[in-house]
């Protein structure tokens, strides 16, 4: 599955930007916002395969943005994967049993952000065949 559309939702404009050219850089197109309130917004003409999400923003938390995604009939099938400096395995749990499909630690390990996107992408295409 290649050439996939993933939303990256993290505050921190240098960050974001380096996960949208290193995703950009393994075949993924991406685009980025830097806040909850914006990435509402984005997703009403943007409509990613995938989301990166930040727990801690200034707006609203990515638990926010989670629960308003997992309200929305459109947007709750989304996979999101949570980046962020409180990937504890407390937090980890509860991003799951909230509807994440995963929770990565900052700093980024791209070989392990993109292996949980692959994996995805393979749970995705055996549950569709």
């Amino acid at each position: 599955m290649e050439n996939k559309k993933i939303l990256v939702i993290d505050d921190e404009h240098a960050l974001a930007q380096l996960i949208k050219l290193e995703l950009e850089s393994r075949g993924y197109t991406a685009e980025m916002v830097f806040s909850g309130a914006a990435a509402i917004e984005k997703l009403k003409t943007y409509k990613p395969d995938l989301i990166t999400l930040d727990v801690m923003m200034p707006d609203m938390t990515g638990f926010q943005v989670l629960e308003l995604l997992t309200a929305n009939e459109e947007y709750k099938k989304i996979p999101v994967i949570f980046v962020t400096v409180i990937a504890s395995e407390i937090q980890k749990k509860r991003a799951k049993e909230m509807g994440a499909y995963d929770m990565i630690p900052k700093p980024i390990d791209f070989d392990k952000l993109v292996g949980l996107i692959e994996k995805m992408e393979d749970s995705f295409i055996r549950l569709h065949l």
